[in-house]
């Protein structure tokens, strides 16, 4: 029951981080420089806080290292195209997407490469959340560009999918590092991917909003919310399945994702989305 209740906790935080994402979204903008500027302060905070957490040691080991690498790479990626996807789309469209891919692609790699128990249920919650996905990515009027936001909100359930199967693959390894500890190296290679990227999107654009304290202190409440969710989720990693897990992350911020934006941005949901909504849950359920 413990670990349950820490996914609950967990998947509040985490939709509250896409709630703080989209607040400095507002402030900044979303060009590639806003998303570095996020990306590297969020690193550096969240480095400082699990480094402060750990009592300011760090243990490492050479397979943390690279699937810490890996994963920061992975997550750097779906975080920016999520400020391209977001400036077009609106945040319940990108949760849907973000959390599903992170349910569907690690329930794949339990079932084929874990050898976890097979369930029709949990096949035919598959199914209704793929055609979740298909309702709301269709209909008039849901893309303003053709088919840029398609490949986007592939592109974002593919890669945060394969954040959730390195995230476990680690948990379950004994060269494992403990769970604060891969936090921090995960942040720390964040950091060392995004400080060139930032440079040259400095160079690159022009007219860029100031960096304030405003932004900074959304910026620190974006890490806090989303390294403890991420945090707790690695800890549940440790004794729940693949095929339980993420499911239970996925449903929960994808409809406390819908609740935020609602409450505050004032997003309307469409009849589609909301019956792209009701799938995913009763999928979720499925998955339980």
């Amino acid at each position: 029951m413990g670990n349950y209740i820490l996914l609950l906790v967990s998947v509040i935080l985490g939709a509250g981080n896409l709630a703080a994402n989209r607040l400095y979204q507002k402030k900044m903008g979303v060009s590639l420089w806003a998303g570095m500027i996020y990306m590297v302060f969020y690193g550096i905070f969240s480095s400082l806080v699990f480094w402060a957490v750990k009592g300011f040691r760090l243990q490492v080991s050479a397979y943390s290292l690279a699937m810490a690498g890996l994963m920061a790479l992975l997550s750097t990626g779906y975080t920016l195209i999520g400020f391209l996807l977001m400036k077009e789309e609106k945040m319940t469209l990108y949760t849907l997407f973000l959390m599903t891919g992170g349910m569907t692609v690690p329930y794949l790699w339990g079932l084929f490469g874990l050898d976890e128990s097979f369930s029709y249920a949990r096949t035919a919650g598959l199914i209704m959340i793929a055609a979740a996905i298909c309702l709301s990515n269709s209909g008039k009027g849901v893309h303003k560009e053709g088919r840029k936001p398609t490949f986007l909100c592939g592109a974002v359930f593919l890669l945060n999918g394969l954040v959730s199967v390195i995230s476990k693959e680690h948990q379950i390894s004994a060269a494992a590092v403990p769970s604060t500890d891969f936090v921090l190296l995960s942040n720390l290679a964040r950091i060392v991917f995004c400080l060139p990227l930032l440079g040259t999107a400095g160079k690159k654009g022009a007219g860029h909003p100031a960096l304030s304290f405003r932004a900074i202190w959304l910026v620190l409440l974006a890490t806090l919310l989303g390294s403890v969710s991420y945090w707790l989720q690695l800890i549940g990693a440790k004794s729940l399945p693949a095929t339980v897990l993420y499911p239970i992350v996925t449903g929960g911020t994808i409809v406390f994702g819908a609740l935020f934006g609602q409450c505050f941005f004032k997003e309307k949901l469409t009849r589609r989305m909301r019956m792209a909504l009701l799938l995913c849950c009763i999928g979720t359920c499925l998955f339980l």
